[in-house]
């Protein structure tokens, strides 16, 4: 795989569809796969995650019984090149503001 897409997602029902749904809905010339590594949500994220699943074929899964922090998750990309998205990066600024402090 030339690219890795890693998303890492912990309870982002409500921002984790939007977000895969502007990964896939990209056109690239070359081939990408999307990664994503799941720290136990207890919400519907998995299950969302999933549904995508269904429809495409360059994701894929990992899901964890407990939050394993970012270094487990880097190492499965297998891509050239990656770059990965958060759950910071999807729920807004102050989220981003409130991580950092």
């Amino acid at each position: 795989m030339e690219f890795s897409i890693h998303l890492m997602t912990y309870n982002c029902e409500k921002f984790v569809s939007k977000c895969l749904q502007s990964i896939v809905e990209q056109k690239t010339n070359f081939p990408f796969e999307i990664i994503i590594g799941d720290d136990a949500s207890t919400d519907k994220t998995v299950e969302i995650i999933k549904s995508y699943m269904d429809h495409h074929d360059n994701i894929n899964v990992k899901i964890h019984e407990k939050n394993i922090g970012i270094l487990d998750k880097v190492a499965i990309a297998p891509g050239t090149t990656f770059t990965w998205f958060d759950e910071v990066q999807s729920h807004g600024k102050e989220q981003e503001t409130n991580a950092m402090t």
